[in-house]
């Protein structure tokens, strides 16, 4: 009975007078991205540049860039990445400029 009298109250003197909407904005950065292999087959490109929110990481970036593509099978499991010539892991964040390669893991004997 209490919460259906708050649920009434509540709709009687909404909390929108307390609310402070914050306005802000979302910066982005832009990285350059390099696919190699199988990797530039699943995404039908092999270089080009792709906008992130700033703070991003390689993860981040990984599923966006991902998202949406049809083959995703378990290629996404087994990448390796490199920021500016070095390797890289997913936590690695990214700063506007940086370039990115992805890379399947090779395997041979």
């Amino acid at each position: 009975m209490t919460f259906i009298l708050f649920i009434l109250d509540l709709l009687a003197h909404p909390l929108t007078d307390d609310i402070i909407l914050l306005d802000i904005e979302m910066k982005t950065i832009t990285v350059k991205v390099k696919a190699f292999a199988s990797i530039s087959e699943i995404l039908a490109k092999r270089d080009f540049d792709f906008s992130v929110p700033q703070g991003s990481t390689i993860e981040d970036l990984k599923s966006l860039i991902f998202n949406g593509v049809k083959n995703k099978n378990d290629t996404r499991k087994s990448l390796l990445y490199s920021v500016n010539y070095t390797y890289a892991t997913l936590d690695t964040i990214l700063m506007d400029g940086d370039e990115v390669a992805i890379m399947p893991m090779v395997s041979g004997g």
